[in-house]
Formats: C-alpha cells, sequence, structure tokens
C-alpha cells in the first residue's frame, strides 16, 4: 500500500500557493509515520494452532493494532517460518491470564497492519 501524500496545486495567487508551501511542510513528518499508511482487516478470527492472515501491505508490516476483540486473549506473530510475509502474516491467540485454561478457542479481532 502507497503511503499517503499532499498535492500542492499551482493557483497562480502567491499567497495561496505559500499557505500549501506551509501545510505541506507541516504535514510531511506525519506522512513518514508508519500509521500512515496501513490497512485494517475486520472480522478475523485467530485461533491457538494459528491463523494465516492476509495483510494487504504488499511489503511486510512494521506492526499491527487490535482494534476491536471479542475475548480477553492475546494476539501474538507465530514462529512458524512464513514464506510470504509480504502479503501474509501468521497468527496465534493465547488466553489471557496465561494461567487460564489454554486448550482452544477462537478470539475474533478488527487489526489494523501497518
Amino acid at each position: 500500500m502507497s503511503r499517503i501524500s499532499f498535492t500542492q496545486l499551482s493557483t497562480g495567487s502567491p499567497a495561496t500557493d505559500q499557505v500549501q508551501g506551509y501545510i505541506a511542510t507541516a504535514l510531511h513528518p506525519l506522512f513518514q509515520l508508519p500509521f500512515a499508511s496501513g490497512n485494517r482487516v475486520q472480522n478475523l478470527e485467530i485461533s491457538i494452532a494459528g491463523t494465516n492472515v492476509a495483510h494487504g501491505l504488499d511489503q511486510a508490516p512494521e506492526g499491527w493494532l487490535v482494534l476491536k476483540t471479542d475475548s480477553p486473549q492475546v494476539i501474538y506473530e507465530s514462529s512458524v517460518v512464513n514464506d510470504f510475509p509480504n502479503e501474509q502474516i501468521i497468527l496465534k491467540a493465547a488466553r489471557v491470564p496465561a494461567w487460564e485454561d489454554n486448550t482452544g478457542g477462537i478470539v475474533t479481532v478488527d487489526i489494523f497492519f501497518f
């Protein structure tokens, strides 16, 4: 996924063009943040056994944020070798707290990959 950007338009008005330049200068650092371009994947069912998730970034993700979950579980990246990191990530779920029975269950989550 390509990063968002600010396109300056030539208006013919020096004052307006100058303001656009100020806006571009202010926004440039924000557009460089990893969060500036990402992809939200909704209603993912993640299991303890591991789930292949297409993240939609066309590059290996720098990270992710869990936006919504339907049970108290931790989502983490599997240690299984991922042959297609630019297309998918392998995620697992574990119950919280760790001393609870961790023998099953699926968590449904929304995740923002960046």
